[in-house]
């Protein structure tokens, strides 16, 4: 009897370490495809293209590099990368010459307007980084601000440039049926946000110069800024500036500048001059597109990305939503947010103004406040969206935000988007440390106030 316990032992230890040897392999898979070196080129070129447009500035120079001693690089399927470019390195700095046929950075080729300032950057508080700041009753918003001519013009020539380059190289191969959409990047005047857009921009014009078809046809960064002022990047995209919302009304949670520069912007003239496109689909800096988008959105449905954490659901959640919520049952609202979304430029028309105004009233609620977090601007979507009747298709493959937070498979699916939000931590041998601190790591809040360094440590 004592020779079967032990022989079942020896059997059941040989079991595990089988176990744990697969386990721990299937774990090293993602930081295995970021070994790819197309992928882990693209991220050190995207910076090398943000220190040589900051060094050329002339009307600014953004904060120096700092080195860092560990980071991490966008973690996704070698299978994905594939579509981005097999090619080699020479092959490579041919699309990225292509994509600068189409978006030109020489600031000669765009109307200069002489005599412009650039805004002192302010970097104090992070777009998603709320602070909890009491302060008095909102007051009386920026009525009849001044947007910045400079960003104007500039936007209206390059998009339009984009819009030309892209049909001429569309012409009568690409299929019948194409929705061209116009990507629209919301932002704040920070160093934080200004090294992601400069990535984000870089990966924008990469893909349209892979996909001549592609129905990305347009581009402009929604800018809200201080006083309605350029900042550094004015010569490098299309950019619309609004004025960013006071601390009175944002409360410390500056993401409401974001239906805010929208509102600003959809209400101004320039929307119609800039925007040809019949869909929109707005993104926040720390994305990354992977891979072309189609765009499936209809004038009556938005397409959205599920986020499993806006479940209504939950009693604590659920009491919260009622007292903003009264047309219907809780289950109304999508487990979605505003980014990122594709949606006809109506529907954006139509949701903008409520999404702004419910996000304000959630901050100045203090149970809200409390309950949605940093959450909050979302549930001011899908309650906005709610209330107007708003159709989504909500889908798992728009993006993938993985966290050190919980695992994720990031090979399970081939995710248009990488949303780098959250913080990543792996062991020295490429395992996730799941809610611990790893060896190895990346959180983009390391950087609020200087650029990451161009080059950064590979994963084990």
């Amino acid at each position: 009897m004592r020779r079967v316990r032990y022989i079942t032992a020896v059997v059941a230890v040989g079991f595990w370490v089988v176990a744990m040897y697969f386990h721990q392999d299937y774990f090293r898979r993602p930081v295995q495809a970021f070994k790819d070196p197309t992928l882990r080129d693209d991220w050190h070129a995207a910076m090398d293209r943000a220190s040589s447009s900051s060094s050329s500035s002339s009307t600014s120079s953004p904060p120096k590099r700092h080195s860092s001693s560990s980071t991490e690089s966008p973690v996704v399927d070698s299978e994905l990368v594939s579509e981005l470019g097999e090619a080699s390195e020479d092959q490579d700095t041919k699309l990225l010459a292509d994509a600068d046929d189409i978006i030109p950075d020489d600031p000669e080729e765009i109307i200069p307007i002489p005599g412009e300032e650039v805004e002192d950057i302010d970097d104090s508080v992070p777009e998603d980084g709320p602070e909890d700041i009491d302060t008095p009753k909102p007051e009386t918003l920026p009525a009849d601000a001044e947007h910045a001519s400079r960003g104007d013009v500039q936007s209206v020539h390059t998009v339009d440039k984009v819009r030309d380059e892209v049909s001429k190289k569309a012409s009568t191969a690409c299929p019948a049926g194409r929705k061209p959409f116009h990507v629209l990047l919301t932002s704040q005047g920070s160093v934080y946000q200004e090294w992601q857009t400069r990535i984000l921009h870089y990966h924008f014009k990469k893909q349209v110069a892979l996909h001549p078809c592609t129905e990305m046809t347009g581009f402009t960064r929604v800018l809200a800024s201080s006083n309605s002022k350029p900042d550094s990047l004015m010569d490098e995209m299309p950019t619309f500036v609004a004025p960013s919302l006071p601390a009175s009304v944002h409360r410390g949670f500056q993401v409401i500048n974001r239906p805010w520069s929208l509102m600003e912007f959809v209400n101004s003239p320039k929307f119609e001059e800039m925007i040809k496109e019949e869909y929109v689909y707005i993104m926040e800096t720390d994305h990354l597109l992977l891979q072309d988008l189609p765009n499936t959105a209809t004038p009556e449905t938005v397409v959205g990305f599920f986020f499993p954490y806006m479940d209504p659901i939950p009693p604590d959640i659920a009491a919260v939503v009622r007292r903003f919520y009264k047309d219907g049952p809780v289950t109304d609202l999508y487990a979605t947010g505003p980014s990122p979304t594709l949606m006809h430029v109506d529907l954006l028309r139509k949701v903008v103004k409520l999404w702004y105004e419910v996000s304000v009233e959630l901050k100045a609620d203090a149970e809200a406040d409390r309950k949605f977090g940093w959450a909050l601007e979302m549930w001011g979507y899908t309650m906005a969206a709610a209330r107007l009747k708003i159709q989504h298709e909500v889908i798992q493959k728009l993006q993938i935000e993985p966290s050190h937070l919980w695992r994720q498979n990031v090979t399970a699916e081939q995710p248009y988007i990488f949303h780098y939000t959250f913080g990543h931590e792996y062991s020295v041998d490429g395992v996730p440390m799941v809610g611990q601190v790893g060896e190895w790591s990346l959180d983009k809040r390391r950087w609020t106030s200087v650029y990451p360094p161009t080059r950064l440590t590979r994963p084990p």
